[in-house]
């Protein structure tokens, strides 16, 4: 129906989206004078609860009148010259919350920077009418309005800096508004605030030669630094200079600029600068391709004619990053806009510093370390359109491209493209191919282990596939070996890590003057401590996990809610002073190594040791200058690095890996085990790799073994097509969570009996996960195998959402959360 905006009589609606974890949109009525500015897209301010403002989007535009409830009023249209969000993106907005099953808020949420929502501040002026000086303060509130005269108005926000005691400020604040000594009021803003600099310019009145000659002579006269000060602008191009370059590499003061102002020869302006534009930086040529390089990158192109999605298969050290800069070389070119995911910024430094020699002022990054201003303006540089390469993790794929011509996923098997710990939980991967194609961009995937359902979709003939097994400068693959734990713990009569092949091998390493890479998944010092006489476990006070030992900082800690407690040394159960430790973390082997070679320099690389500004770059740059020779990780060590003087890699464990209970954990062992064989030899293909297992019959260290691919994806692809997995079913995995055990039992089975109603066998579960209690919810799983071929997926999915509705109207199950992840990893 078209609507008729010039028709007084009609009252109008908006649907406006707000970043809430709420179903649907909400409705609010626009005002007469407001209507000319609503528009789909718009941001605009609404209240929402008990004295509340949030920024919102409008989605949609109607003269229905709601029924049943009170409808305020939009108060302020915020977009007045240009809607912020494009009809594109609402609508990419809302194909993510049908498909992730998450609502559309969440979307929104996640979708634009908060440095583009407003939020409601607290100022603090005296009160004009009252002279404070006569009042009876105390030191402390003498000292509070003391500041407020002196900045005239001010944020509590700021109060809070500037005050030397924050814990009583709000009580002193409380007290002074009591006795009318000032005044509050509030002000929306929005969040993200432009950078701006200092310009120091030359007066216009100095396009007056005469003018200029005098004042020159009677500065040379009287006021030395000033003239020199002048002379300085007067030689700068545009005859202007920024406040900072004067002061700090000229050496001028703050008063002598401010005395050429007071004489009217200079003025002094803000000026808004950028917080992520490069400054002219000079573009390096790309180097020549190899021909098998050449030739899989003419297969890319070929391919694109009739796939929109190319798969590319090349070993570690094949040079697929090279082949990517061309791509995006000729994409930038013809005005196009080019965005390359990586599995975790922070552990691609080495990549994007090669990219920013090819693409200069054309390159942009971002990340969630990045503050929210710099954020936002990665966000509206992209908006404009202008040609660039945006390099990020799974969350750049929701940026608001306008002119996208190339997609490239690079290591696209990696887990961590995957949201999992808030909604929607969507995949970076999929969710980017999906982009790419709605705006008629070409998508490349690459890797040298894909995930075995990339794997079937480019066999299947959906996706093009492209493959070579040459390493730059025809490296050839290392050699990978194995040494059995079980045999090792019974010649040492004891428990080690140190099994004597390993020992021997790092021994031959270090004396070849070559770097050493500890591989193991875990983080800590040991994963388990049990009391030798009862068996009883220090374990979260919230979740059903055992605490992680850390000796460094003598702690017990839990990963899944950060619980801390001090180290335990005697059981809480019996007493008993016996507790033993088990297991290795990397903070374990790491102490372990460093005793074993004292003469060794040992470092260790995980999430705890790189959580200083720029630690893991430093930790890499030191590698990299052989400042190191044994470095001892988690997966960090696998991802996004390029050493050139590795000779070996090791595995302390690959059991743990191998035993996870998920179907994909053989291949997750093949794609993690091939990557750390990729680390070693990468210049002159001269090292080995050693993985200690206790089951080295296991059949999938054969494919590891021989770098055997095939073989892999035919074994998987038979297992998941037996036992009914993924590539030919679609999961969606539901969690019940509530703060009661036998109320989560009871939802869940309730939950389980009304989706099995329609969908019978399908619906497995409910079950209790491995860790079934995290942040004291009780958690209860129930899985869902829907067939792509035969199955109305996106019905079943509304239809799934509406029964978690009318599951949660039920007075029992009010306060029960259930969680959807649609195609979970």
């Amino acid at each position: 129906m078209q609507l008729d905006f010039e028709d007084s009589s009609n009252t109008f609606y908006a649907e406006v989206i707000l970043p809430l974890p709420l179903a649907g949109t909400f409705t609010y009525r626009i005002s007469k004078e407001m209507l000319p500015l609503a528009a789909i897209g718009a941001r605009v301010l609404v209240p929402f609860g008990k004295g509340k403002i949030y920024t919102g989007i409008i989605f949609s535009i109607h003269n229905n009148a709601p029924e049943g409830f009170h409808v305020h009023y939009i108060q302020e249209v915020i977009d007045k010259d240009e809607i912020l969000i494009t009809p594109s993106q609402i609508k990419s907005w809302q194909w993510i919350a049908e498909y992730y099953m998450s609502p559309l808020g969440e979307v929104m949420n996640v979708a634009m920077p908060a440095g583009l929502n407003f939020h409601s501040l607290t100022f603090v002026e005296l009160n004009p009418e009252i002279y404070w000086q006569d009042e009876s303060l105390n030191k402390e509130e003498e000292h509070l309005m003391t500041i407020i005269e002196t900045h005239k108005k001010i944020s509590i926000k700021e109060l809070e800096k500037e005050m030397r005691s924050k814990s009583s400020l709000l009580k002193q604040i409380r007290s002074l508004y009591m006795r009318d000594l000032i005044l509050l009021s509030d002000e929306i803003r929005q969040k993200y605030k432009p950078k701006t600099e200092t310009i120091i310019k030359v007066a216009e009145t100095f396009k007056n030669e005469e003018f200029a000659r005098t004042q020159i002579d009677i500065l040379y006269k009287k006021a030395q630094k000033q003239y020199e000060l002048l002379l300085t602008l007067m030689g700068q191009p545009k005859r202007e200079a920024t406040k900072s370059f004067l002061e700090n590499e000229k050496d001028f003061s703050p008063s002598q600029i401010k005395s050429l102002e007071a004489k009217n020869l200079v003025v002094i302006e803000k000026r808004q600068v950028s917080r992520i534009d490069s400054k002219n930086l000079k573009p390096s040529d790309l180097p020549k391709l190899t021909d098998f390089q050449q030739t899989a990158l003419t297969e890319i192109e070929n391919h694109w004619k009739s796939k929109e999605v190319v798969l590319l298969k090349a070993p570690t050290s094949g040079g697929k990053t090279l082949i990517y800069t061309h791509l995006i070389k000729k994409e930038i070119e013809k005005g196009k806009q080019v965005l390359m995911l990586v599995p975790e910024i922070a552990l691609t430094q080495q990549l994007v510093q090669r990219l920013a020699e090819y693409f200069a002022d054309n390159l942009y990054i971002t990340h969630s370390k990045y503050d929210t201003n710099a954020r936002t303006e990665v966000w509206l540089k992209v908006r404009s359109g202008s040609p660039m390469l945006v390099v990020g993790p799974r969350s750049a794929v929701l940026l608001p491209f306008q002119k996208l011509g190339l997609v490239i996923v690079d290591e696209e098997h990696e887990s961590t493209f995957k949201q999992f710990d808030k909604m929607p939980r969507f995949n970076g991967r999929d969710l980017a191919i999906k982009t790419a194609v709605d705006a008629s961009a070409k998508v490349l995937l690459g890797s040298a282990t894909p995930s075995v359902e990339s794997a079937y979709m480019a066999k299947q003939g959906k996706w093009a596939w492209v493959s070579y097994n040459q390493k730059f400068d025809n490296v050839a693959p290392v050699e990978i070996e194995f040494a059995s734990l079980s045999s090792s713990v019974k010649q040492q009569g004891k428990k080690s890590f140190f099994t004597d092949k390993l020992d021997k091998k790092i021994r031959t390493t270090t004396d070849a003057h070559k770097q050493v890479l500890l591989f193991q998944n875990r983080k800590g010092y040991v994963p388990l401590i049990e009391c030798g006489n009862c068996g009883w476990t220090p374990r979260c006070v919230s979740c059903d996990i055992s605490l992680t030992y850390y000796k460094y900082s003598n702690d017990l800690r839990c990963h899944y809610c950060g619980y801390t407690q001090k180290a335990v040394t005697k059981c809480e159960a019996c007493g008993s002073n016996d507790m033993r430790i088990f297991g290795y973390g990397t903070e374990r082997i790491e102490e372990e190594t460093a005793l074993r070679y004292p003469y060794l320099k040992v470092k260790r690389f995980d999430q705890d040791s790189v959580r200083g500004k720029d630690a893991h770059e430093k930790i890499i740059n030191r590698f990299e200058k052989g400042e190191i020779d044994i470095l001892v990780g988690t997966q960090m060590i696998i991802k996004g690095i390029d050493f050139s003087n590795v000779g070996l890699s090791a595995v302390v464990s690959a059991d743990q890996m191998l035993n996870f209970p998920d179907f994909r954990a053989g291949e997750r062992t093949f794609q993690m085990l091939v990557q750390l064989a990729g680390r070693v030899g990468r210049r002159d293909g001269q090292g080995s790799m050693l993985i200690q297992t206790g089951q080295p019959q296991n059949p999938l260290f054969n494919f590891i073994q021989n770098y055997d691919y095939e073989g892999l994806y035919k074994h998987e692809i038979e297992i998941r097509k037996t036992l009914i997995y993924p590539p030919f079913v679609r999961l969606i995995r539901i969690t019940i969570r509530h703060k009661d055990n036998a109320t989560a039992n009871h939802a869940a089975d309730h939950f389980a009996q009304m989706l099995k109603t329609n969908l019978g066998s399908r619906v497995l579960g409910p079950e209790q996960p491995l860790v079934s209690r995290i942040k004291n919810y009780y958690l209860r799983n129930i899985l869902v195998k829907l067939d792509p071929q035969k199955d109305p997926i996106a019905k079943i999915k509304t239809w799934m959402v509406e029964k978690s509705r009318q599951l949660t109207d039920i007075d029992l199950y009010k306060a029960t959360t259930i969680v959807f992840d649609v195609d979970p990893q």
